[in-house]
């Protein structure tokens, strides 16, 4: 039996009529194409959280995947890594673009799928569909495998939407709907938009009692969640402060969309008004596609404000990542989808004209998509293979027999890497098989083989040390400690490291920068912000030279063996 507002599918229409066929093969052309794209990529960010930290390597756990992470509900997210992790190791990071990039897949062919029971014109949801395949508004949503945690949210959200309208809301497939909902909030909170979606469009189509049978029960799930493991959020204070900018944050994440999709800065609040004014007067298009339509505006908003206060909390109100245009895209498609079908509908002569004007700006809508995913795609990939050529410096600085000396390094992104972790067994037998270059160990010895600190580190040896840039005299050679001028602000001194070396220097600087040098090669530098007094400078990696520099003049005295 059909709801009186959602109509049946158009006459003669089948689940593999052309325009479907059609969708299926460039879903399927172009999911191939973004695997191939990114495929000699590797993880990077908050991957090593859920490769390393959760349960993978025996005694590196920290928490469960009930804890929350980033605020979210992770445990699908966090299960489809483990999975993969048991099945590929780290050895490729292909399964999880493929996981990825089907994810996407599942999202286009779920809307285009939705919009036809709705009785959306067959160009239109076809070209609606193909305006999310091929977006370029965040292309990390198709090439960073973390990016999962949402879009997999999404694909279960719409797949949900999807059993509901295929099977006209009846009991099973409210049933269906709830349980996909359920995961797809263990994906990330992202979730609730989905759940959002989805109540709305069934409560007005089907009724508030449809709309509580195929909603409550995800939500029950996520508030026992929320209460039992989900409260605390370490390190975030709760403040509500800067409410006032969440307005700002939602307008901004609903206009910004555009703008990007597009490549037109400006063009976002003249599409944004252009479809609340179609919503607000549309009176010809079916009742079942209008609710649609507004049911994905009212999810966007929710999920707008959602992350406009959980940026709140982290003080970061004013930064509205680019993945968030993609949620904003997919909620906000069913609106593209009726102005696009009220255009269609227009007696501009000839009758061809809109279609044609339309399939033209999709045409160069999609190569700016294609240009936007290819440029992010290779500065991913470089920068994440790094991290795996560090990965081997790592293990090759271990094997040299250097005892790291600092546990954190200057990327808070790519957390919780250690060298121990890194040179054990168990993860050693997870990567895959390479040889550093002498440029990758002097890196990771940057990162792990130097520590600047107010306590010692047992390695004053006989040192070699030469005061290079901005002092008033040359160094003593005998052993003891010595007082001397700084007559510049940023002095410099050199350490032959040797087998491991120490100083220690008392002085008014409160900024120690420092670079390892090898063979006429030089590390990045790091810099470590110190208290005025007396700190310990050291490293371990073996045979190299260490440059320190300072950020004040005066006088400096410096202790070394």
């Amino acid at each position: 039996m059909t709801s009186r507002f959602l109509s049946a599918p158009r006459a003669g229409w089948e689940p593999t009529d052309t325009p479907t066929r059609v969708l299926l093969l460039l879903t399927l052309g172009y999911s191939a194409f973004l695997v191939w794209l990114s495929h000699d990529a590797y993880f990077w960010g908050d991957d090593w959280t859920f490769l390393l930290r959760k349960g993978t390597i025996p005694g590196e756990a920290i928490g469960t995947l009930m804890d929350p992470y980033n605020s979210h509900w992770s445990l699908a997210h966090g299960l489809t890594y483990r999975l993969l992790f048991e099945i590929f190791g780290m050895k490729t990071y292909v399964p999880w673009l493929i996981v990825l990039v089907a994810f996407h897949a599942v999202i286009v062919l779920s809307i285009h799928y939705i919009l036809r029971r709705t009785g959306c014109p067959r160009s239109v949801a076809l070209g609606t569909a193909l305006a999310i395949l091929v977006t370029g508004v965040a292309p990390e949503m198709v090439v960073w495998d973390a990016a999962m945690s949402h879009s997999g949210a999404l694909a279960l959200g719409f797949l949900a939407l999807a059993v509901v309208v295929g099977t006209d809301a009846r009991r099973a497939g409210l049933v269906v709907a709830a349980a996909l909902l359920s995961v797809a909030l263990m994906f990330s909170a992202t979730g609730i938009s989905v759940v959002v979606l989805t109540a709305v469009f069934v409560a007005a189509q089907h009724g508030l009692r449809r709309a509580a049978l195929v909603a409550g029960p995800p939500i029950a799930m996520f508030v026992m969640w929320l209460v039992v493991w989900g409260r605390e959020v370490s390190g975030v204070s709760r403040t509500f402060d800067g409410v006032a900018d969440v307005p700002n944050y939602v307008f901004d994440g609903l206009t910004k969309v555009f703008g990007t999709a597009v490549g037109v800065p400006g063009v976002g609040p003249v599409v944004v008004v252009a479809l609340m004014i179609n919503l607000l007067t549309d009176r010809d298009s079916n009742p079942a596609l209008r609710a649609l339509a507004w049911s994905g505006l009212a999810a966007a908003v929710a999920q707008l404000v959602l992350e406009g206060v959980g940026r709140l909390q982290i003080g970061q109100i004013d930064d509205n990542p680019n993945r968030y245009a993609y949620f904003s895209l997919v909620l906000l498609s069913p609106a593209l989808a009726l102005g696009f079908a009220r255009i269609l509908r227009t007696t501009i002569e000839p009758r061809w004209l809109p279609l044609a004007g339309v399939s033209l700006a999709l045409v160069g809508y999609s190569l700016h998509g294609v240009s936007l995913v290819r440029e992010y795609s290779a500065g991913y990939t470089a920068v994440s293979r790094s991290w795996l050529d560090r990965f081997e410096g790592i293990i090759a600085s271990a094997d040299a027999g250097q005892r790291p000396l600092a546990q954190s390094y200057d990327d808070p992104v790519n957390g919780g890497i250690t060298q121990e972790l890194i040179a054990s067994q168990a993860v050693r037998a997870v990567l895959p098989d390479g040889t550093p270059s002498p440029a990758d160990r002097l890196g990771a010895e940057m990162m792990f083989n130097v520590g600047v600190g107010t306590q010692t580190y047992d390695l004053f040896n006989p040192a070699f040390v030469d005061l290079a840039f901005g002092w008033n005299r040359e160094i003593k050679k005998l052993p003891g400690c010595q007082t001397y001028v700084a007559t510049v602000p940023n002095p410099m001194l050199q350490i032959a490291t040797m087998d491991g070396i120490e100083i220690g220097v008392t002085s008014v600087s409160t900024e120690v920068t420092t670079r390892l040098v090898r063979d006429d090669m030089v590390a990045d530098g790091r810099i470590w912000n110190v208290p005025a007094g007396s700190i310990h400078i050291a490293s371990t990696a073996k045979d190299a030279v260490l440059q320190v520099s300072f950020n004040a003049a005066g006088e400096y005295t410096i202790c070394k063996q």
